[in-house]
């Protein structure tokens, strides 16, 4: 599909109105799943851009953060969730059976998770400020980011949603492209750019976990910072 055929297609979308949510558009993805059906494109594959030169994305809040890709870290996240914060960040002794865990740059969050982003290293490095000595959780190199984030979102397009029942309406829309690949590790030190784990357990007893990737994720207001190229649709 070219240019000139995708966009007019996405521009039809937005001007027709209100559509049906239906089978399988439920939980917190389903508009965005909508979307994608009524663009005929597969937004199945999480490493490359759904149209095959566009990457779609649905936002449906402006408090709302967007999903940018998923990388998971080396080691993989299974050591954060094996340590003592993860299981009582509260006190409580009871394990979660879902464990979420959103980090913002270098200030702590509530469990005492920080990333370190080193320029002389090139890494981003998760730690926890209760660990003396200091303990290396997930990390990632810059170029494994911005090699993420150039070969999924080079050319981006963001679709406000409205959801209204079992309905949902579609536009403005935004085009991004020609990314500023170097200040990728920068917003994530920053804190513009937030990491997010998640994972879950089949019940409070299992041990074993099922890991639900982790997520680069910014507010919508933050993404002119990462393109040359914007304009609206």
């Amino acid at each position: 599909m070219g240019d000139a055929e995708f966009f007019a297609r996405v521009k039809e979308v937005m001007e027709t109105g209100y559509w049906e949510l239906g089978h399988g558009h439920g939980g917190t993805g389903g508009v965005g799943k909508l979307l994608e059906e009524l663009l005929g494109v597969d937004g199945g594959n999480s490493d490359t851009p759904d149209g095959g030169k566009w990457e779609i994305k649905t936002h449906t809040g402006k408090g709302n953060l967007l999903t940018l890709f998923h990388k998971t870290g080396t080691p993989n996240m299974r050591c954060i969730l094996d340590s003592v914060y993860s299981y009582h960040p509260n006190g409580d002794v009871t394990k979660p059976r879902t464990y979420r865990n959103t980090i913002y740059g270098g200030t702590p969050n509530s469990q005492g998770f920080y990333a370190d982003t080193s320029h002389s290293l090139n890494r981003v490095t998760l730690f926890n400020v209760n660990d003396h000595p200091r303990v290396a959780y997930s990390s990632w190199s810059y170029d494994d980011l911005m090699t993420a984030f150039s070969y999924k979102l080079r050319r981006l397009v963001v679709v406000n949603a409205i959801k209204s029942g079992r309905q949902a309406t579609f536009g403005p829309a935004i085009v991004y492209s020609d990314p500023y690949l170097r200040r990728f590790p920068d917003m994530v030190a920053q804190g513009d750019i937030a990491i997010d784990l998640d994972a879950r357990y089949r019940n409070h007893e299992a041990s074993a976990i099922r890991d639900h990737g982790t997520k680069f994720r910014i507010a919508v207001d933050n993404l002119p910072k990462l393109y040359k190229n914007i304009r609206s649709l």
